[in-house]
């Protein structure tokens, strides 16, 4: 029989038992993957938290606030309500002056392929025509819409601007990022 898994609210499979190398080695690189996305949620968070104060940052993915909403959509079968409450964007950042709210789905990349940016874009989009997405990568951090990365056929990611999170923010969140995933 196969190692027994526990699958955990946000998609990460926990083995109980590992019966060959292989195996172990897979799930050692989803544990890593899932450890640097988890790193880039934090750095987003406490970047735009603390960096000048200008936004209200609130945890929004489906595993924070709406862990309720997939038990009862799944419970009633309503698989369309379910993949989109599966694919919620990870926070809502919400500007002082101007108000405004924006949906950002958070993801660290060690590297970029063209196909895996639009892709990103794509499955975030589908659901959540007014989101954002933000990249933490060891080269800095980058912010676009997605509806902006989906409609161009090379899609140009936008470094984070300077007005949204002061460099010197954005340096020290970089260098801590790069001390952790070396």
């Amino acid at each position: 029989m196969g190692p027994a898994r526990v699958r955990l609210a946000w998609g990460f499979v926990h083995p109980l038992a590992f019966n060959d190398n292989a195996t172990m080695q897979k799930q050692k690189d989803e544990a890593q993957q899932f450890i640097k996305g988890k790193l880039a949620e934090v750095i987003f968070e406490q970047m735009f938290r603390y960096g000048g104060s200008k936004y209200t940052v609130t945890a929004f993915g489906y595993e924070h606030v709406m862990p309720h909403i997939v038990q009862a959509a799944h419970r009633s079968h309503d698989w369309g309500l379910l993949e989109t409450v599966q694919h919620a964007p990870d926070f809502a950042l919400v500007s002082h002056a101007p108000e405004r709210v924006r949906l950002v789905e958070v993801k660290y990349r060690s590297r970029f392929v063209t196909e895996q940016i639009r892709k990103d874009a794509a499955v975030t989009h589908k659901h959540w025509k007014a989101a954002w997405i933000f990249y933490a990568t060891p080269k800095g951090f980058f912010f676009n819409k997605c509806s902006d990365l989906v409609k161009a056929s090379y899609p140009k990611l936008e470094r984070l601007k300077e007005d949204d999170v002061p460099m010197e923010v954005q340096e020290k969140y970089l260098g801590l990022l790069n001390e952790f995933i070396r």
